[in-house]
């Protein structure tokens, strides 16, 4: 479907959100992957590649799970780096 589709959505967030839910776990894992495998190419050790990509995962979760919640307005970008912000910030507590 083409993004000028969306136009016949009564709610394009519910129906991207719908669609992304039936393919987000392969997604998800594919994208981890790559990430993981990007870094470790740049050589940086597979330990911290594999935490990062999961990191960026997690962010990339919540920004979309924020993004499709009824009444959201922000964009999914904003909504993303926030969400990889306060994994940041959580990850200096664990010590």
């Amino acid at each position: 479907m083409a993004a000028d589709d969306l136009g016949d959505v009564a709610d394009p967030h519910a129906f991207v959100a719908d669609r992304v839910q039936h393919g987000s776990l392969r997604c998800l894992l594919t994208l981890r992957a790559a990430m993981a495998e990007a870094l470790r190419a740049r050589e940086v050790p597979a330990p911290t590649a594999s935490l990062a990509a999961e990191i960026g995962g997690l962010a990339f979760s919540t920004g979309f799970a924020r993004w499709v919640a009824p009444g959201s307005e922000r964009e999914f970008a904003e909504l993303a780096a926030e969400a990889l912000d306060e994994l940041m910030a959580a990850t200096t507590t664990l010590g």
